[in-house]
């Protein structure tokens, strides 16, 4: 398998009158052109007009046969006390098929069956899948 590269669009309120949340993730894009038409496309919305410098882009490896993925498959663990002030969430995995973000997320879990996964913490370990190329968001707050 071959290994290719895509990009992971986010966006961050970078008010600094608060604490800075999760970056919302706006999609993933299969080239750098693709992604920077996404971000002139965001800064027309409301929201994103406010916090214009709060675009991140992540390049992520993918393994692909040939071409570039029309679907990703994101695995993620998020953990969270009670009242949600504490909450850290971080992706395992990058994946071409669902099978391998459900292993990933299987293999998450047996590995920290012993430590994290024993805690108190709210947790979620889980997968979502993307289409490529396509805007996930409406305005910086959904």
């Amino acid at each position: 398998r071959k290994i290719m590269y895509i990009y992971r669009l986010r966006h961050i309120n970078d008010n600094a009158d608060y604490d800075l949340p999760e970056p919302l993730t706006l999609g993933y894009f299969s080239d750098l052109s693709k992604t920077k038409e996404a971000i002139e496309y965001y800064r027309t919305l409301s929201g994103f007009q406010d916090y214009p410098n709060g675009f991140i882009v992540e390049e992520c490896a993918v393994e692909s046969c040939s071409v570039a993925p029309e679907v990703i498959f994101e695995a993620y663990f998020s953990f969270s006390d009670e009242e949600n002030i504490y909450n850290y969430s971080r992706e395992i995995g990058i994946y071409t098929s669902a099978k391998d973000a459900k292993d990933a997320v299987s293999n998450f879990k047996k590995i920290n069956r012993n430590g994290i996964m024993k805690s108190i913490l709210n947790q979620e370990i889980d997968w979502n899948s993307y289409d490529v190329n396509k805007l996930y968001a409406t305005d910086a707050f959904s």
